[in-house]
């Protein structure tokens, strides 16, 4: 089985912000596959589905983001799943909007829910998809940023990014990470030229 964790906010006040990109890819996935989220379980909320004949449960943490390791790590133990059979989806302040990037392992880079994770099952060996939200222009505190809403030109974009990678994660269930990495890491949804 596959644990596919997006990370995010709950509640309105967040549900269209930076941060909760993690949320918008699981809820498409769920939406495509024609399955519901139940509440009550781990403090998340979580559903399974057979997907390209692979077993996975879907876990959104609603213990906000810099606690998502609770949620983790409850859903982990109950299902016996080790960080290996673990897949989250998570904002990237340090690859442009448009990029994302599939890796196992490596630190948190300041990403508090990632931080969260790590220290909660006591490994960093996951597969990340790092989703690319940008920096802020301005002097913005990053902390800020990414509670704030996807402006108006990456709004109108977003729906285009969410499918690319329920597409990619498509890849991973059915070929694994390697060939996953090699088709969609260099991937620029919005550039002429991919790198």
């Amino acid at each position: 089985m596959i644990l596919l964790i997006g990370l995010g906010n709950p509640g309105k006040k967040y549900e269209k912000t930076r941060h909760n990109i993690g949320f918008m890819v699981l809820d498409r996935l769920a939406q495509k596959e024609n399955i519901s989220f139940k509440t009550g379980k781990y403090e998340a909320l979580f559903a399974k589905a057979s997907i390209d004949e692979k077993d996975v449960a879907f876990l959104k943490p609603l213990t906000y983001m810099n606690r998502s390791g609770r949620a983790v790590s409850k859903a982990a133990g109950a299902l016996g799943i080790d960080g290996e059979q673990m897949v989250v989806v998570h904002d990237d302040l340090d690859l442009p909007f448009g990029r994302i990037r599939f890796r196992l392992g490596g630190s948190a880079a300041g990403h508090n829910g990632i931080k969260s994770i790590q220290t909660a099952i006591r490994s960093d060996q996951f597969v990340r998809v790092r989703v690319g939200i940008g920096r802020p222009e301005d002097e913005e505190d990053p902390a800020d940023y990414v509670l704030t809403p996807f402006n108006g030109e990456e709004r109108e974009k977003l729906p285009d990014l969410v499918d690319l990678i329920t597409q990619a994660l498509h890849e991973y269930f059915r070929f694994g990470l390697e060939k996953t990495m090699s088709k969609f890491n260099r991937k620029d949804l919005f550039s002429e030229t991919d790198e």
